[in-house]
């Protein structure tokens, strides 16, 4: 019959490429003046509640 089986992706459109690359320059340099006993931690707010990459079609 012609059919697939292929998972969702959804691009998301507010993602700017040039703001994601400001904000590693900015943080790197940030990183690297820091003390040798800083320790950084990143958190990603993203929950799986939230994700639109659910499911196959």
């Amino acid at each position: 019959m012609g059919g697939h089986y292929v998972k969702a992706v959804h691009e998301y459109a507010e993602a700017d490429k040039r703001k994601q690359l400001a904000f590693a320059k900015r943080t790197l340099k940030t990183l690297r003046s820091m003390d040798k006993d800083t320790i950084a931690l990143f958190e990603d707010e993203m929950s799986a509640g939230g994700s639109l990459r659910k499911g196959y079609g």
